[in-house]
């Protein structure tokens, strides 16, 4: 991100405005994209969108959420679960870009099956499909935002243990409730 859409976001993060799209210009390419039936797929999510889906993950970690099962409520609302967390970040990140996500609401394991590529370099805003240890279902998901060393760093919604709602949180890369990571397939309106 430049300095100067930093600085915006900033401003618009203590203030707690949230904009739309239109308010930034957008150089969206694509250098390498394939119709199929679930969608068009475009290999890499362009940067500038991947950044705004870290941006809004980040605004529903610092509000007051919880975790609610099936939630997903605009962000200045308070219940949200997993996938909703994903499809909410997404939604408010491809406003004003020419393109939508393929369904207005998908469970992880449709994401993880139907929506997405497999990546083996995860950049932040891509996805992180988990599950239960010894299972390879995949039944939660959150957004990449960091690798630091060996530990995989991720927003998401969840009411395990002490933690009920959206927060940054981290697994080791070998950590067996890590199943894969994708990169979100988008279509155009």
């Amino acid at each position: 991100m430049t300095r100067k859409l930093c600085a915006v976001l900033t401003v618009m993060t203590s203030s707690f405005l949230f904009f739309s799209c239109d308010n930034f210009a957008f150089n969206l390419t694509f250098d390498s994209g394939f119709a199929n039936g679930n969608g068009i797929s475009f290999g890499d999510v362009p940067q500038n969108i991947k950044e705004r889906v870290v941006y809004y993950a980040m605004r529903y970690a610092e509000s007051d959420t919880y975790y609610k099962y099936g939630g997903q409520d605009p962000l200045r609302a308070i219940g949200i679960d997993c996938s909703g967390l994903v499809v909410m970040c997404y939604t408010y990140a491809l406003e004003g870009t020419g393109y939508n996500l393929l369904l207005p609401d998908m469970s992880a394991a449709y994401m993880h099956e139907n929506a997405s590529d497999v990546t083996y370099n995860p950049e932040p805003g891509d996805l992180v499909f988990m599950g239960d240890t010894n299972s390879s279902t995949i039944n939660h998901i959150g957004i990449f935002t960091r690798k630091i060393g060996s530990e995989v760093y991720f927003i998401d919604s969840t009411s395990s243990g002490s933690i009920n709602g959206v927060s940054e949180r981290h697994y080791s890369e070998d950590n067996k409730k890590i199943k894969s990571y994708g990169v979100m397939r988008l279509k155009r309106k």
